[in-house]
């Protein structure tokens, strides 16, 4: 069997890309394969304010380009909003992206998510379990730590709630030295939810995107139509 190079991993990408088309996905626009400099060129939909939190590596700790800081609910509820939508389009094409974080949710200059960076993106049928996993180690599902088959639409739905968790927090809910730790840590320990003064609709929402059991944790169908983001807030500050 021939090993899978590079040049294989960015033709997935494209293949998965060229099939998207939703306000929340960035677009793929054009692909140009340059023989003379062995290269291959994506143009992409342009994301001006870049990703929607910037982690810092001497404080360990993520900031948003809105905010220099967390997240405040308000925003943090807008960008659930738009990251569950472009999810829920993916799921529903059979397509899990399996490396949901805050480095590939950009920002337009109107400060509205877009899901990027399909290079781990697979397609699978709603039954199918499986057992490789790919991504970001600190936003993996505890199920993806057992070595037991898992959903990897589970998985992308705890994957938001990590992201979440940085959005209001500003840091993760697991790291640790090395991987070994970091996955006896999400199989063993409870989720640990700071001192904090978001809604309990907000918090609600957290804890059931991080249920630890994948069949108790919300999908994203059930994200859409949970109270905290299907009722918009009467005086929510937002305007696009």
């Amino acid at each position: 069997m021939r090993a899978v190079t590079a040049l294989d991993k960015v033709e997935a990408e494209i293949e998965v890309m060229r099939t998207l088309y939703h306000r929340n996905i960035v677009l793929l626009f054009e692909v140009i394969n340059d023989p003379g400099s062995d290269k291959i060129y994506l143009i992409l939909e342009y994301m001006s304010t870049g990703p929607c939190m910037v982690y810092n590596s001497v404080s360990k700790a993520f900031h948003s380009p809105i905010t220099r800081g967390p997240l405040t609910e308000e925003w943090a509820k807008q960008h659930m909003r738009d990251i569950v939508q472009g999810v829920k389009y993916l799921h529903a094409r059979g397509v899990c992206h399996r490396d949901i974080k805050p480095d590939n949710i950009l920002l337009n200059a109107d400060n509205r998510c877009h899901i990027s960076d399909f290079g781990c993106a697979q397609s699978f049928l709603p039954t199918d379990k499986i057992t490789n996993t790919l991504g970001t180690y600190q936003f993996y599902a505890p199920e993806c730590c057992s070595g037991d088959p898992f959903d990897p639409f589970a998985a992308d739905a705890w994957a938001i709630g990590v992201t979440l968790y940085v959005f209001l927090f500003g840091v993760l809910p697991f790291d640790a030295a090395t991987p070994k730790d970091l996955f006896d840590a999400l199989l063993q320990d409870p989720v640990p939810i700071p001192s904090t003064a978001f809604s309990p609709l907000c918090m609600n929402f957290l804890e059931f995107s991080l249920h630890k059991d994948p069949s108790q944790r919300m999908t994203v169908l059930s994200m859409e139509l949970h109270p905290w983001l299907a009722v918009p807030d009467e005086d929510e500050p937002l305007s696009f």
